[in-house]
């Protein structure tokens, strides 16, 4: 059996990821050869987490991740507008001096991942039966 409860199949987020990835390296591989225009990439890595992170939320792989809740896809898709606002210099921020950016995000991750961290029967993740204690 598998990690999500399946004896076989495809895991579609998963293959959506790999395709994203590959595309990913395609494009840098034409990039570094000139094959584009300059301001061709400078969005598609911000892009492409916030893509992995719509993916891994809406397929509801990031859910079953230690009941999480979809912290974790949130964080890619946070990380994924970053780069683009950085990119696109927004309010003039670089990436030298819009990481402290990440910071601010983490702990506000952080705090929401603590507060909202519950079941549909309202028990946190590892107050569930079934999970062992530390």
């Amino acid at each position: 059996m598998t990690n999500d409860g399946r004896e076989y199949g495809i895991h579609a987020g998963r293959v959506a990821a790999g395709l994203v990835v590959l595309a990913l390296g395609a494009l840098m591989l034409l990039d570094q050869h000139d094959v584009l225009g300059d301001r061709t990439m400078q969005f598609f890595p911000g892009t492409v987490l916030i893509i992995l992170g719509a993916v891994r939320l809406l397929s509801g792989d990031s859910a079953r991740h230690r009941g999480r809740g979809g912290s974790g896809s949130f964080w890619l898709m946070f990380i994924g507008a970053w780069m683009i606002a950085s990119a696109s210099h927004v309010m003039g921020l670089t990436y030298r001096d819009s990481w402290p950016i990440l910071i601010v995000g983490a702990g506000v991750l952080i705090v929401l991942r603590e507060l909202l961290g519950r079941n549909d029967d309202g028990q946190r993740p590892e107050d569930s039966p079934g999970v062992p204690q530390r």
